[in-house]
């Protein structure tokens, strides 16, 4: 029993066991068929990039060839070729009418956004689409345009009646008067106001490195318009002069605060006080109203402060006005012959009584917390070189500054600063029989405008006679009507140098000075360079040519040469001005990591290479060195100039800072009109006008095309319209 038992369940187990083999033979068969039905299956396609039809790499090529490019599919200009041509874009123009395949890359170009049918322009830029025809006159009209391009857009042609429109002989609005000298009627009147005067627009300059004014004898000069030529390198403070005893205030002329204050000059007006006037404003509300006026016009002349003379101590106005005149920036002179009483209240005494070292000496120890101006009514050398080594300062009238012993004897006030860490001049002298811009004589009409007196050279150099002598020149400029005319003799193989300006510019690590000036040499025969003479005195930098040989590969100035108190760089650019010829070099100097020195004085070199003695006679017209870039950075976008408008038979506008002066042309045909330094211009004849700015170191900031309009038109015309 046991037996057939165990039987059954072997074969039960070798049953399962078959059972088993036969499942996983199955599962291995399944595996191995599915396993050759994946491997035979194709592989999945792949996606190959198509290829760019011809239209697409024609479109492509375009585009990449410039920074901007127009497609157009008229051969007429349309809106927005014509308004980039008038604002002197730089684009390339594609025409399409003139290419086979006109209609293929029509649509390519169409694909790239969104546009119409009737759309017949398309502009790109750095390779991007920008827009067609209809969404590019919206971004121009919303001054999208001109921000996403970079460049000052003109107005459009029909936009030209929103142009400021002058009228001439309409005197609704008063201009501004020249009037200098004021009487008590005129002051005390209830229509007088200080904005009827003709304004001044320069501040004072720095003089950085003068000494302090209790240390060293200081120079007032009284104003005189019969002369045009002052020393200001040795001057402090320049007065205007009562001309009649009636004047209660006098004012400097015209254009003069501005000539002085580029010099670093201060100026003063001159209040004649009298018994009249005690009488006339005898209330302290009286005197708190004059002294509002008063500094009224010393804002808008820019008056440095006042000199008061005629006004007893005992006057109630030297406690109620003087310390209303005084302030951080405004000072006040005591003037007087009678007495050696001063009040606590001014910062300086100008005597013009006795002057006699006996009442000097005096009042020298009575007030030695002041300056003590003494006026010299007679020039004599040994007492000027008294007074000043007894650290007495002197007035003398401008006359008298004329003469030779100021600048050879006086001391020099150093460098002016305008701005920092530069300088520019033409050296103006703010008058002419001629007016030239960049070379070309633009104007031949006599002309005065002491406002446009540039930065002057320093008085000794035009004073004391040596190899090299310097004088101003009215014979042919490069800005202006003056340039500095440069005289002497040369012996052979040898070289001579002459200061001309003192300066105080550093070579600022990382930065680099850019230098550019003007000439016109008469005398081939003799080199003439620009020098810059570093702190010490005892190493310079020589400006000359350029290489003939090639242009330099770097930027910076290439050094050709090394002297034993310096070195020599060749100019990066030479122009020569074809039809004046006049000669521009620019150097890019510096940048380096270890740089630090300073520029104290610029000078020219003439270099004489042959073996017999020569002539020198050059020309400097223009002089410009800073930090590079030398212009003064200006959004493309934004216009030098903004609310240009009519004021009655004047036009008006504000300048930006980097605009220093102001040329005004004739649009058809172009022809030059004026220039100014002013904020405001009166025309003479009807006609369109154009207004370009002059950047500080005199090259233009604008091309004529994005420059602003204004119309000048007769009354008749006007109540005709």
């Amino acid at each position: 029993m046991e037996d057939s038992t165990t039987a059954v369940l072997d074969d039960a187990a070798s049953a399962l066991d078959a059972w088993i083999a036969i499942i996983v033979a199955l599962l291995l068969g399944t595996i191995s068929l599915a396993w050759y039905v994946l491997a035979q299956r194709p592989p999945p396609p792949v996606d190959e990039p198509v290829a760019p039809t011809k239209f697409e790499t024609f479109v492509r090529a375009q585009t990449a060839a410039a920074p901007r490019v127009l497609f157009s599919t008229v051969a007429a200009p349309g809106t927005i070729r014509t308004l980039l041509n008038r604002a002197s874009v730089d684009v390339l123009h594609v025409d399409l009418t003139r290419i086979a395949g006109k209609a293929g890359i029509l649509a390519v170009v169409r694909a790239c956004g969104a546009s119409t049918d009737d759309c017949t322009e398309f502009l790109f830029e750095n390779g991007q689409y920008i827009g067609s025809s209809a969404l590019l006159e919206a971004m121009y009209r919303s001054g999208e345009l001109g921000k996403r391009l970079h460049v000052t857009l003109p107005p459009r042609a029909d936009d030209e009646l929103l142009l400021p429109i002058v009228t001439l002989g309409d005197h609704t609005v008063v201009a501004p008067c020249v009037k200098t000298q004021l009487t008590m009627a005129q002051l005390r009147s209830a229509t007088f106001k200080a904005s009827v005067l003709a304004p001044s627009i320069v501040p004072l300059a720095s003089r950085p490195h003068g000494q302090s004014s209790a240390n060293r004898s200081q120079l007032l000069v009284s104003f005189s318009p019969t002369v045009t030529e002052y020393p200001w390198d040795v001057m402090d403070v320049l007065v205007a002069h009562p001309l009649e005893a009636t004047d209660v205030l006098t004012l400097p002329a015209p254009g003069w605060v501005d000539a002085a204050h580029t010099n670093g000059v201060a100026v003063l007006g001159t209040l004649t006080w009298s018994a009249t006037a005690n009488a006339t404003w005898a209330t302290d509300e009286d005197l708190t109203t004059l002294a509002s006026l008063l500094l009224a016009i010393a804002q808008r002349l820019q008056l440095d402060g006042w000199v008061v003379t005629g006004m007893p101590p005992p006057s109630p106005a030297v406690h109620a006005l003087l310390p209303r005149l005084r302030g951080t920036t405004s000072r006040v002179l005591w003037s007087t012959a009678e007495t050696a009483s001063v009040p606590r209240h001014v910062d300086g005494l100008v005597w013009v009584g006795d002057s006699s070292p006996k009442t000097v000496l005096s009042l020298k120890k009575a007030f030695p917390d002041i300056p003590l101006f003494v006026h010299m009514a007679e020039h004599v050398d040994l007492q000027a070189r008294s007074l000043r080594f007894a650290g007495v300062s002197i007035s003398i009238d401008a006359t008298a500054s004329q003469d030779a012993f100021w600048p050879s004897t006086w001391r020099s006030l150093g460098p002016v600063h305008a701005r920092r860490n530069a300088i520019a001049t033409s050296f103006d002298a703010g008058h002419g029989d001629h007016l030239s811009l960049h070379g070309e004589v633009v104007s031949r009409a006599l002309w005065r405008d002491p406002g446009r007196i540039d930065l002057q050279p320093k008085s000794i150099a035009m004073k004391m006679k040596g190899t090299l002598t310097a004088a101003l020149s009215t014979h042919v400029a490069y800005l202006g009507g003056t340039s500095l005319l440069i005289e002497g003799t040369v012996g052979p193989k040898s070289n001579a140098m002459l200061d001309i300006l003192p300066t105080d510019v550093q070579f600022t690590p990382r930065k680099v000075l850019c230098v550019r000036y003007s000439f016109l040499n008469w005398t081939p025969n003799v080199a003439l360079n620009l020098v810059l003479w570093i702190a010490g005195r005892q190493e310079h930098l020589m400006l000359r040519s350029s290489q003939a040989s090639s242009t330099p590969k770097k930027r910076l100035s290439p050094l050709v040469g090394r002297s034993a108190l310096g070195t020599v760089y060749a100019a990066s650019t030479e122009t020569t001005h074809a039809t004046s010829g006049w000669i521009t070099r620019t150097y890019y100097v510096g940048g380096q990591l270890w740089d630090g020195k300073t520029i104290v004085a610029i000078g020219v070199a003439a270099i004489n290479l042959h073996d017999a003695p020569q002539p020198v006679s050059a020309h400097l017209g223009h002089l410009a060195l800073g930090t590079d870039p030398l212009e003064d950075d200006v959004d493309a976008s934004s216009s030098c100039y903004t609310n240009v408008r009519a004021l009655g038979d004047t036009v008006v506008f504000t300048p930006s800072a980097a605009v220093a002066s102001t040329a005004i042309y004739t649009e058809t045909p172009l022809t030059f009109v004026a220039q100014t330094r002013q904020s405001m211009w009166s025309p003479m004849a009807p006609g369109r006008y154009v207004l370009r700015p002059i950047g500080w170191a005199g090259a233009f900031l604008a091309p004529l095309a994005s420059c602003p309009r204004f119309l000048v038109q007769d009354a008749v015309t006007s109540d005709a319209t």
